[in-house]
């Protein structure tokens, strides 16, 4: 591990830690998430299996872009690769990890295809920004928010686009070799079939992950529409992908809070354990996948 990748890290656990601090630090918060009980705990079993089953769609979709970037690798190994991947985004370095994991497994079964396992990452990422964007529009707009809030849905999805866009721009100004490749690879495969299968695959894993959170506050009293918790759920979950804190932990639960109290309002510490249950339940899975993950493998891909 570089200095660089260690200074990111502990700034990352500061942040999330802090964040945490900060939406706990109100004694009502604190009480309701002591006293707050599951009224309808088969929701829970329920938010599991959505757990699982969105980690078999991730790991199809993926196998689609391998697929399209011309990687013959067995569903059965995408599966055990992306799960890996899970964990160590989950649970340690966030995307930019999970993302390196994926090729440096996959790399081992096709040592001679690097290039196009860096394209069939790219192209996962790619293939789901579409299907974000209009599922995240249309679900939100379907409630009928008032024009303040839509206008914060807005920069939302504007912030997470600009994020984007300029990871793309430090790319392409200071790893313009790298940048170019993936691009090119990307612009080649966005029209194969296998691009077009990961766009449609998208659709019901966007649906099963922010399940996932529904189903969480589906078992606890949370007085509020399910349109409007689920929508609720797809502009926090947005606004947690942007890098800031160890799997957005900190900033969706903030954001989680203040639009369910704003939109119907839900009392903070409801949404909070809401939040923080999806989350253990993501976490559940990525043990699952840290069974998958050969740390000798891990290690030397994260060093320089």
């Amino acid at each position: 591990m570089t200095a660089r990748t260690g200074i990111t890290a502990v700034l990352r656990i500061t942040v999330t830690a802090l964040l945490l601090a900060w939406v706990v630090s109100r004694e009502e918060v604190r009480q309701g998430l002591r006293s707050a009980e599951f009224q309808h705990p088969w929701w829970l079993v329920v938010a599991i299996a959505c757990g699982g089953v969105a980690a078999l769609f991730a790991a199809w979709r993926w196998h689609a872009c391998l697929r399209a970037c011309e990687c013959p690798l067995p569903f059965v190994t995408a599966l055990r690769i992306s799960l890996a991947g899970n964990a160590a985004g989950l649970l340690s370095v966030g995307t930019v990890g999970e993302d390196a994991v994926r090729v440096a497994l996959a790399a081992k079964h096709l040592p001679e295809r690097k290039r196009a396992l860096l394209a069939s990452v790219a192209l996962d990422h790619v293939s789901a920004i579409p299907v974000m964007i209009v599922v995240g529009t249309l679900i939100v707009g379907s409630i009928g928010l008032s024009a303040s809030i839509n206008r914060a849905t807005w920069i939302t999805v504007g912030v997470s686009f600009a994020a984007f866009m300029g990871t793309g721009l430090w790319l392409r100004f200071f790893r313009q070799e790298l940048h170019d490749r993936i691009l090119g690879y990307v612009k080649k495969c966005l029209f194969s079939p296998g691009a077009a299968t990961a766009m449609v695959i998208s659709v019901p894993l966007a649906l099963l992950y922010h399940g996932i959170f529904w189903c969480a506050a589906s078992a606890l009293p949370l007085p509020a529409p399910p349109v409007g918790v689920f929508s609720a759920f797809v502009v926090a979950d947005t606004v947690a992908a942007l890098p800031v804190t160890v799997a957005g932990l900190g900033v969706r639960e903030k954001s989680i809070e203040l639009l369910l109290h704003k939109w119907h309002g839900v009392a903070p510490a409801l949404s909070v354990k809401a939040s923080l249950t999806g989350v253990a339940i993501l976490a559940l899975w990525a043990a699952v996948g840290a069974a998958c993950l050969p740390l000798r493998s891990v290690k030397q891909t994260l060093q320089p």
